[in-house]
């Protein structure tokens, strides 16, 4: 869409800047939270709250373990390493379809374009996506896990906060994403 736009003022060289900068900073660390809360905000509340239904979870606590060691902080732990690593390969995957896509739309050569894009790059634009990876894991993690944990009574419910749980994720990291555009925008970041 871009690219139909900068074309009226023959300045399709600036796509690249566009795609770079958008994938970098923004679309693929959020594209990456918004998929993992869906699939593992999902996993940690429905896996925690079956087991809360068959009372693992109370036989955990009578045999003196603590739930929250045992069950929450291993998944935040794991999710804070996995969505920085994620992120880095969306990274890559969204600068790779930006160049196919420049190459067939505009007919710019691939040399041209990683030309370009290494030029986009500046110091803090791609450590800007990435430092939101660990607190969006920790938003997903949490929301899943809390969700599981609240589970009482049925299956229904079960269901209903699994549900929950990646609505709640999904509006924490969209949140979180727009104060952290507020904040680099005030730190000039």
């Amino acid at each position: 869409m871009s690219a139909q736009q900068l074309r009226n003022f023959g300045a399709e060289i600036y796509v690249v800047d566009l795609v770079t900068v958008g994938v970098l900073r923004e679309l693929g660390v959020l594209l990456t939270a918004i998929i993992v809360a869906g699939r593992s905000g999902s996993a940690f509340a429905a896996e925690i709250g079956a087991m809360k239904l068959n009372e693992e979870v109370d036989a955990l606590t009578a045999t003196g373990v603590e739930p929250i060691e045992v069950l929450v902080l291993p998944r935040v732990i794991g999710l804070m390493i996995a969505l920085p690593l994620l992120t880095v390969i969306a990274d890559g995957v969204g600068i790779a379809g930006g160049a196919l896509l420049c190459k067939a739309l505009l007919d710019m050569p691939l040399v041209q374009y990683f030309a370009r894009v290494e030029s986009a790059i500046s110091p803090t634009t791609f450590w800007a996506g990435l430092v939101k990876a660990p607190v969006f894991a920790i938003l997903i993690a949490t929301a899943g896990t809390w969700r599981g944990l609240q589970v009482r009574g049925s299956s229904r419910e079960l269901g209903r906060l699994t549900t929950f749980a990646v609505v709640q994720s999904i509006f924490l990291v969209i949140l979180a994403d727009a104060l952290f555009a507020v904040l680099f925008m005030e730190i000039d970041f």
